[in-house]
């Protein structure tokens, strides 16, 4: 399942705005992208201008559209053809149809990967998705009650945790899980991919979350609470973490932890995620920070008491990291 891009939304929308004019009986005039895209919503408009030229490409390349050289400062003018139209009525019904759920999904669990690994956390605020391609299907937005129920069912199957708004009940937030960041991970992001494969189970909770991703020195982590068993480990550092001998402990300890199978396997395999950073932590900080909060977030699974230590370094470290520049540019 291809996802679109900046330029592809924009081309969807020329079409659909082509099509609407051509069946409302209007002339089939030569019109500029500028008056095509006039009544389209923000930031569509503004990626049909940025992308200009590659419009007027893909319409001609593909036989979308007639295009000519005009005197009008807006630049060159399109005509929609048959073929075109038929095109534009494809894209209407992906916006439109039974294929936009699957596609909704596809979208949002993409854009929670993508803005996990831009910021280097696990959270990932879901409002600013219509800013970016992600945000569209057949250039349509995806909706907040879209995005809510997406993330419902990643929720149900153990990718994400939920945050709702207390007012609306929508989804603000989502928490990638370790599973979650795993399966995001294995097949870049896409859900349809990792649906597809044999190694996902169902099973998971939506709960109300807050990690604290404050860049001070000062860090304190709080466990969840398992019975009469409150994990909590308060750590200042200002060096480098040792992540190598870090990654010793954690294997060393990991048999004595109370995790079931499958969360010590993905302790384990977070482990050697680190392990393969530890040598240059500077150059993959914000995927170190995602694994280091997601084995945080295992080991506060731990009611036995000998995950309390390690807490304590793993705080050490992503505070350290929260200290080096953060990456900028979505992935």
């Amino acid at each position: 399942m291809e996802l679109p891009t900046a330029a592809d939304v924009a081309v969807d929308a020329a079409l659909l705005r082509m099509l609407e004019l051509h069946e409302s009986g209007r002339p089939d005039q030569w019109r500029t992208l500028d008056t095509l895209m006039a009544g389209a919503p923000e930031p569509v408009r503004a990626w049909a201008r940025r992308h200009r030229r590659r419009i007027g490409d893909t319409a001609t390349a593909r036989g979308w559209a007639g295009c000519r050289a005009s005197l009008d400062p807006a630049g060159e003018v399109f005509r929609l053809s048959p073929p075109g139209a038929d095109q534009a009525r494809a894209v209407r019904a992906l916006a439109q149809g039974p294929q936009r759920k699957a596609r909704v999904r596809e979208h949002v669990f993409a854009y929670i990967h993508a803005m996990s690994e831009r910021t280097g956390t696990l959270r990932v605020h879901l409002a600013p998705i219509n800013q970016t391609p992600l945000g569209w299907i057949g250039a349509k937005a995806i909706t907040r009650h879209e995005t809510t129920r997406a993330c419902a069912l990643l929720a149900g199957q153990g990718l994400v945790r939920i945050e709702l708004t207390l007012i609306t009940g929508d989804t603000e937030f989502v928490v990638l899980t370790p599973a979650g960041l795993t399966a995001a991970e294995h097949h870049g992001g896409s859900y349809h991919r990792w649906e597809r494969s044999s190694h996902h189970t169902q099973g998971g909770s939506m709960v109300h979350v807050h990690l604290n991703n404050s860049p001070s020195a000062q860090v304190n982590t709080a466990g969840t609470v398992h019975g009469d068993n409150t994990q909590t480990a308060t750590t200042v550092t200002a060096q480098p973490p040792d992540l190598a001998g870090l990654c010793q402990e954690l294997r060393a300890a990991a048999p004595t932890l109370s995790l079931d199978q499958d969360d010590r396997a993905e302790l384990i395999e977070q482990v050697e995620r680190v392990e393969g950073a530890a040598a240059a932590p500077e150059t993959m900080v914000a995927k170190l920070k995602r694994w280091l909060a997601a084995i945080s977030e295992l080991l506060s699974g731990d009611t036995t008491g000998n995950a309390l230590h390690l807490l304590g370094e793993v705080a050490a470290a992503l505070s350290w990291l929260q200290g080096l520049a953060a990456p900028t540019g979505l992935v």
